[in-house]
């Protein structure tokens, strides 16, 4: 990226095509997938999975990495981000049920 060049506008001609990469796949993901969810527990993990998509555009667009593996991490990164979330939120719900313990581990 160019250093003149703003990163909102470097997001709305090239980066907003990644969050819908990274909400593509999990909505396929979803759609492959056996188990019943609601439609709100859908939209959400695809909306989880193109915000994470976008936080790895913005990491990656500042870096001077291959296209090609940049494209697999923002697949990759649109497959897993729910379940990191999930794992994030259920260890601050540990910590704010008892910091003690959690700081003595």
């Amino acid at each position: 990226m160019e250093p003149q060049k703003s990163i909102i506008r470097e997001f709305l001609t090239t980066g907003w095509i990644v969050a819908l990469l990274g909400a593509g796949i999990m909505l396929v993901r979803l759609l492959t997938d056996d188990k019943k969810t609601s439609i709100f527990f859908q939209v959400k993990r695809v909306v989880v999975s193109a915000c994470g998509t976008s936080f790895a555009w913005y990491i990656f667009e500042q870096t001077d990495i291959n296209s090609f593996y940049k494209a697999i991490t923002y697949g990759v990164v649109g497959l897993t981000t729910p379940e990191i979330v999930n794992g994030v939120v259920k260890l601050g719900k540990k910590f704010e049920r008892s910091p003690e313990d959690f700081i003595k581990r």
